[in-house]
C-alpha cells in the first residue's frame, strides 16, 4: 500500500477520474472506478473493500454500493481472496475487468444507443412533420442521415479498437513466453 501513497498515484487516479466522469456514475463510483483503473496499471493487484476505504476514506456502506453498481455494469470483477486463511466468511478482491479498453467500448456502446435514439426519435418526428420536403423535413433527414454516418464510423472506430486490444494481448503473450 506505501507506493499508493505517493504523489504520482493520486495525480493518476484524479487524472482517470476526470476523464471517465462521461460514464454517468456516482462521485463514489467515479473514484473507486479510477483508483481500481490506475492499481490495475500500477500493480495488477486486486484491491479489498477495506483497502479502498483506506485511500479514498469512502465508508464501508458507499464503497460496498458503488462497488455493486461497477459490478452490474461489468466494469469490476469480484474475486475471492487466495492469500485469506481461516474460517469464515472469504474475502473478495476487486479488479477492474477490460482496462481502460473496457471503458472505452462501453462508451462506444452507450455513443452508439444514444444515436439510435436521435435516430428513432428522428424518424418518429418526420412521420408527423407535414410540410411535404420543406426545411423542417429536410433537416431532419439530414440529422438522421448524419447519426446514421456515425453510427458506422463508431463500429470501424470499435473493430479497430478491438483488433489494436487482441494485437497487444498477442504482443504481451510472446514477449512473457520468451522470458521464459
Amino acid at each position: 500500500m506505501s507506493d499508493r501513497d505517493s504523489v504520482t498515484f493520486t495525480r493518476l487516479v484524479r487524472l482517470c477520474k476526470k476523464h471517465i466522469q462521461w460514464v454517468g456514475l456516482s462521485e463514489a463510483a467515479h473514484d473507486i472506478l479510477a483508483l481500481l483503473l490506475v492499481e490495475n496499471y500500477w500493480s495488477g493487484n486486486a484491491l479489498t473493500p477495506e483497502d479502498i476505504s483506506e485511500v479514498n476514506g469512502y465508508s464501508r456502506g458507499t464503497i460496498s454500493v458503488s462497488l455493486s453498481q461497477l459490478k452490474s455494469l461489468g466494469f469490476i470483477d469480484g474475486i475471492f481472496d487466495p492469500d485469506q486463511r481461516g474460517r469464515g466468511r472469504k474475502r473478495i478482491k476487486y479488479a477492474i475487468t477490460d482496462g481502460l479498453s473496457g471503458l472505452i467500448a462501453f462508451g462506444v456502446k452507450k455513443l452508439d444507443f444514444e444515436l439510435s435514439a436521435i435516430i428513432d426519435e428522428l424518424g418518429a418526428l418526420r412521420e408527423i412533420i407535414d410540410d411535404d420536403g420543406g426545411r423542417a423535413s429536410r433537416t431532419v433527414i439530414s440529422l438522421e442521415e448524419e447519426a446514421q454516418r456515425n453510427i458506422v464510423h463508431l463500429k470501424e472506430v470499435a473493430r479497430e479498437i478491438r483488433k489494436s486490444k487482441v494485437r497487444a494481448q498477442s504482443e504481451a503473450n510472446l514477449s512473457h513466453s520468451s522470458k521464459k
